[in-house]
């Protein structure tokens, strides 16, 4: 009966978040009015944390400063033991999610290995995974998505050899199977990890990640949703060839091929694509509209995978290496491709612009698999709101887990003289990259008598040239003499 009154109650305060037309009883408007200050309070910790530094420090004294935070809120002592309840659990949700945050982080910031600290279980407050109503309490939704992946990013490099491919989302559907035995919150949760998986990997490759998901689940309606959106996002690419250009031990990686309708036998330029995503995560289906564009103004355009750690566990010097393979495979295959191999330009954003740069720059780290003769510097290179500078990016030492000097995949510190062309562009409020490293990066180019325009724009973010306005900077550079 307790469950029936409390499913009722929680069910009333997702409904007060829809709609504030509702008339309630003053148990109902009191557990509201918790709820409510629990998510505003932890708007403000969150603030606090960030402007004190306190994912720099040690566990202990993070814990410490959390927990006073959140005895300092009020707290309504003479409520229902039912508002006393989820109020609790509420709270417990919003500081469980803080103490994982801080496990990642803090090993971003000390660019160490993460690892949960020590004490981190005995600290950690413990959510409940056999409730179903309290799916409709934000802050618990919020600390499902925040457990599933900073404990995924844990158990992907833990267990990375139990799947060649997905890891991240592989882990993450392990997660839930081994520990969420509420049916109901099992497939909420894997529905949930379905619908981030295709944002950030993509439709492709996902034949074996969806028979899992269909073995685990059990809610037919979860399966058709996820099935229909997949089905859709592949059925707007029927204009697309598939070819695989790589093979490595485990995996195999594609190349998704755009070609003009009215080719003829005139070799053509060709565009080279590399999607972004922090060497983590990423798509190629990011550049499938680009590649659209460039078909129609003449050109042949390829959108290429690489490796990434959320996808293989790989680091991005194996994304090095297959850039400059993608680069080579498309000047092999020249007259298969019609193409004219000495008008190749490489397009990447972000995490991609960096290996781009690093593919016209940086010597070496080609795969020591296959020949390296065939020449994998483009003719020209876009670098759009690409990380110029690693050696100031925390994230990027995480990726590369100490498998190489950092320094030996700075765009920046490995300028020198060449033939390439450099185009970058990028936004004053980037998220990521801050502007002084494309100032930087452009002023030590130029020094070396090296062609680079950089464009800047007022109150780009950082995705704010992947779209048509973008693709046309893009091409009037490209045509240039």
């Amino acid at each position: 009966m307790k469950k029936v009154i409390l499913s009722i109650l929680i069910a009333i305060y997702f409904a007060c978040n829809i709609s504030h037309k509702t008339s309630f009883s003053d148990i109902e408007k009191v557990l509201i009015e918790q709820l409510t200050k629990n998510d505003i309070c932890f708007d403000s910790i969150k603030m606090k944390i960030d402007k004190s530094n306190l994912f720099e420090a040690d566990f202990i004294s993070f814990s410490t400063n959390v927990d006073s935070m959140f005895n300092a809120t009020k707290k309504t002592e003479d409520a229902h033991v039912i508002v006393k309840n989820y109020v609790k659990i509420n709270e417990d949700c919003y500081r469980a999610k803080l103490y994982y945050w801080y496990a990642f982080n803090h090993s971003l910031i000390k660019r160490q290995k993460y690892v949960l600290p020590e004490k981190f279980t005995e600290k950690v407050p413990k959510i409940p995974f056999d409730d179903t109503c309290l799916l409709n309490i934000v802050g618990y939704r919020n600390f499902v998505d925040a457990y599933l992946d900073t404990k995924g990013k844990l158990l992907a490099e833990q267990n990375s050899n139990n799947y060649n491919d997905h890891i991240f989302t592989n882990s993450k559907l392990d997660i839930v199977a081994n520990e969420f035995k509420n049916e109901k919150l099992r497939n909420y949760a894997l529905k949930e990890i379905m619908k981030n998986h295709i944002n950030s990997y993509g439709s492709y490759n996902t034949e074996n990640l969806l028979l899992r998901f269909n073995t685990l689940c059990s809610n037919t309606n979860f399966k058709n949703e996820i099935s229909t959106l997949f089905k859709t996002a592949k059925e707007k690419n029927t204009d697309v060839l598939i070819k695989t250009y790589k093979k490595r031990e485990k995996y195999d990686l594609k190349t998704y091929i755009f070609t003009p309708k009215t080719a003829g036998n005139k070799t053509l330029p060709v565009v080279c694509c590399f999607f972004g995503g922090g060497w983590y995560e990423g798509t190629p289906e990011q550049f499938f509209e680009y590649c659209r564009y460039f078909t129609e103004m003449g050109y042949v355009a390829l959108s290429f995978e690489y490796s990434i750690k959320g996808r293989f566990n790989a680091t991005p010097i194996e994304g090095l290496q297959d850039v400059k393979s993608a680069i080579r495979w498309t000047r092999q295959h020249s007259r298969e491709l019609n193409i004219d191999p000495n008008n190749l330009t490489a397009i990447g954003w972000s995490a991609g612009g960096h290996l781009v740069a690093d593919a016209g720059l940086v010597e070496g780290f080609n795969d020591p698999n296959e020949d390296s003769i065939t020449n994998e510097k483009p003719n020209i290179c876009v670098l759009i709101a690409p990380c110029f500078e690693p050696l100031k990016d925390n994230w990027f030492y995480y990726q590369l887990e100490n498998k190489c000097e950092p320094k030996l995949l700075s765009p920046t510190q490995n300028i020198k003289r060449v033939n390439s062309k450099f185009l970058c562009l990028m936004g004053t409020k980037d998220e990521y990259n801050p502007l002084y490293t494309a100032t930087d990066f452009e002023r030590l180019m130029k020094a070396k008598n090296n062609t680079c325009k950089l464009i800047i724009k007022e109150g780009f973010r950082h995705s704010g040239f992947m779209n048509k306005p973008g693709w046309q900077m893009i091409y009037d550079f490209m045509k240039c003499p």
